[in-house]
């Protein structure tokens, strides 16, 4: 073991883990400041006097924060030609043996495993000693919205596989965000959010109206028969009804305003009062003639 300078010392560029609690980097510091840093940091011997940083970040960033000059490191000889392969291996064995990094790192680093160093889940779960199950699992998390992986990162969404799969059975990226940030802000249990997004999927797949129309006034033709725009506008022109375009409009508003909108079914939509009203208006309208 020997003092480094810090200036001499370069951050790991396979470092997997990228988020470091400022908060917690500030505690360490401070303990740095009265007791020194008391587990040594591994560094690569680099040229030009330099070293590489593999093991060790949080208490590398902490002495600088602390005004430190040196840190006490060990020195591992320079890797020469598999020293990406290594250094990023290296790193993701100390972090992960610390628990350090988050769910969406975790992923990432196999993900660069995989694609930069074309290792399998099998070659990387005997290598690393983790499960293949588990590697799967988060690699999953990557296949979400960013938003998504943010909220499981931040604890606030489960990781395990039954709740990814639900969430990637939902094809409609917006719904799937939107339920997903519900998810997170009532802080539902795996087992409740599989549990809705089988609902939202079998209201899908009820739903038959494309998205830009009127859910109240497909729900109220499909009770009354189609309206028939020409009689409906003889009949407004002589006041007997408002303009069939103030309709639309208020429908449409109406609609988009209803937190059901973008699932509007015959389920959804059976008991809502609109298409009750409109549907008594398109029959009174076909009886006057």
């Amino acid at each position: 073991m020997q003092e480094i300078d810090l200036d001499r010392i370069i951050p790991n560029p396979e470092q997997p883990r990228i988020n470091f609690d400022q908060a917690e980097l500030d505690v360490l510091a401070e303990s740095i400041r009265e007791h020194g840093v008391i587990q040594p940091i591994t560094v690569e011997q680099a040229d030009d006097g330099l070293y590489i940083l593999h093991d060790g970040e949080r208490r590398f960033r902490a002495a600088r924060l602390a005004g430190l000059l040196k840190i006490p490191a060990l020195v591992v000889p320079a890797l020469n030609g598999s020293g990406r392969r290594d250094r990023l291996i290296r790193a993701m064995v100390a972090n992960l043996q610390r628990a350090d990094l988050t769910p969406v790192e975790e992923a990432r680093a196999y993900q660069r495993m995989r694609n930069e160093l074309g290792m399998s889940v099998t070659k990387i779960s005997r290598m690393m000693g983790i499960s293949q199950p588990r590697i799967s699992s988060r690699l999953k998390i990557l296949r979400l919205d960013e938003s998504i992986q943010g909220e499981i990162d931040r604890g606030r969404l489960p990781k395990d596989e039954a709740t990814l799969d639900a969430l990637l059975s939902i094809e409609d990226s917006q719904l799937r965000k939107d339920l997903a940030l519900r998810a997170a802000e009532r802080r539902m249990t795996a087992k409740g959010i599989v549990e809705a997004c089988r609902r939202l999927n079998q209201h899908l797949s009820e739903r038959t109206l494309p998205k830009s129309d009127i859910p109240a006034i497909w729900q109220a033709e499909r009770r009354s028969g189609p309206v028939d725009r020409s009689h409906w506008d003889a009949l407004a022109q002589v006041g007997r009804l408002p303009p069939w375009i103030l309709l639309e409009i208020a429908a449409r508003e109406t609609c988009k305003k209803c937190s059901w909108y973008d699932v509007a079914s015959d389920t959804i939509c059976r008991d809502c009062p609109l298409p009750q009203l409109l549907s008594i208006s398109i029959g009174k309208a076909k009886n006057d003639r």
